[in-house]
């Protein structure tokens, strides 16, 4: 989302229904693709005008960072570096992994330099010779060699906002990407081309039938639902991985570079439940890595992470940070509910992920209808409740307790 786009409609009314304390009558069980516990890195970021706001006081371990092609060169030979060195030297100082976004050609390099488009007179479409792009890439990936190793191809080139260029110009960029990065650096990892919709999945799927498959480390997505709830977020990702398996790419890694919600106002509480909901549902889908959108913002988006002085957490923002504490060193072995939605549509049922780390199960639910009385099963070896607002309590004896739409955490001291 380098450029505003419209996710305006209007935000799934819940339902709110009481019901027997029982776990899921039927469970759809599906296994985790990640089995390794969560690191740091997982939760990635995005700063909106980092040059004149604090660094966030939430940690996170990746920051996505668009490096458009007609802003570092405008005019063919004139280059400008400052904002990126500074956004470069800023990660480095703190350890954060930097990924940078590709594309958006400058006017003098356009094949069709008067095509209008949102991000940019002729920007939308590639180059008129490949041989510009190439020492584009190659001018950048030299400047940040050893500093940089992720570079994402286009920003959601399924939207006209970003991409009116062909499939088969697209491939021959990742390919001339792939070429002259892995030149400069073969340690360095090329992302595909980051489709930023549902019908993104066609486009990939024709991507990658036209050969971009080879010149991928790993597939980038923009998962977003907005403004439906998060819960189809992990039949999304689950459809992004049969479109990858198709075209023999189902052992690569997949990453979520971009995810938020731009809608209708959210209430607090919702937006804190969407933000542990959307960590736990992807990385039970398979993402090795999310980059929320957009710390900072608040023209764009309506969950917002921190207030107007870009310093005090919103609810949203605390639970970005106990969500890092409920999940760092675990292995999300599954998220699991009788209703998993088609992309874009809510769930009405209970949604239970397990978490394992050192021997010991924990348990993270949530009922998306909200007011449920849930019974803990005498099977689990927990004791302790705990919750987006840093409730930390015993485990009634009754072992029972009202699940809403906000996650609550079962586990052991």
């Amino acid at each position: 989302m380098n450029f505003p786009r419209s996710r305006t409609c209007a935000l799934q009314v819940f339902k709110l229904s009481v019901f027997f304390p029982l776990l899921i009558a039927v469970p759809v069980r599906a296994a985790s693709q990640q089995s390794s516990p969560v690191t740091l890195k997982f939760f990635g970021m995005h700063l909106k005008d980092f040059a004149h706001n604090p660094w966030p006081s939430i940690p996170f371990g990746g920051w996505r960072v668009a490096v458009g092609w007609k802003n570092l060169e405008p005019e063919k030979g004139a280059w400008d570096f400052r904002q990126t060195d500074a956004e470069v030297e800023a990660a480095t100082e703190r350890g954060v992994d930097i990924v940078f976004s590709m594309g958006f050609t400058p006017t003098w390099a356009s094949s069709a330099p008067d095509n209008i488009c949102p991000v940019g007179k002729g920007a939308c479409v590639e180059p008129r010779n490949n041989d510009d792009w190439r020492n584009y890439v190659r001018t950048v990936a030299t400047r940040y060699k050893n500093k940089v190793k992720y570079f994402e191809v286009w920003n959601e080139p399924d939207e006209s906002t970003f991409w009116k260029g062909t499939d088969g110009g697209l491939v021959q960029l990742t390919k001339a990407t792939y070429e002259v990065l892995k030149g400069v650096d073969p340690s360095i990892q090329v992302l595909s081309p980051a489709p930023g919709s549902p019908g993104g999945i066609a486009l990939l799927d024709r991507l990658l039938a036209a050969g971009a498959g080879s010149y991928i480390d790993i597939v980038a997505y923009h998962p977003y639902v907005s403004p439906e709830p998060p819960e189809s977020l992990y039949r999304y990702f689950e459809e992004v991985r049969q479109v990858m398996q198709k075209h023999g790419l189902g052992q690569k890694p997949l990453w979520a570079t971009e995810v938020g919600w731009a809608t209708k106002p959210i209430p607090d509480n919702i937006q804190a439940a969407y933000v542990a909901e959307t960590f736990l549902l992807l990385r039970a889908a398979g993402a090795e890595r999310v980059f929320w959108y957009q710390w900072g913002n608040r023209n764009e988006n309506t969950l917002f992470l921190v207030n107007e002085d870009n310093v005090t957490l919103t609810p949203a923002g605390q639970a970005f940070k106990i969500t890092e504490d409920w999940m760092l060193g675990a292995v999300v072995t599954s998220c699991d509910s009788a209703d998993k939605p088609q992309i874009k549509n809510p769930s009405h049922a209970l949604w239970t992920c397990k978490l394992q780390r050192n021997g010991k199960t924990s348990y993270v639910i949530w009922n998306p209808d909200g007011g449920m009385k849930f019974t803990v099963p005498q099977s689990w070896t927990v004791n302790r409740i705990r919750d987006l607002e840093n409730l930390n309590k015993p485990l009634p004896a009754n072992r029972e307790e009202i699940l809403g739409h906000q996650p609550v955490l079962f586990d052991q001291e």
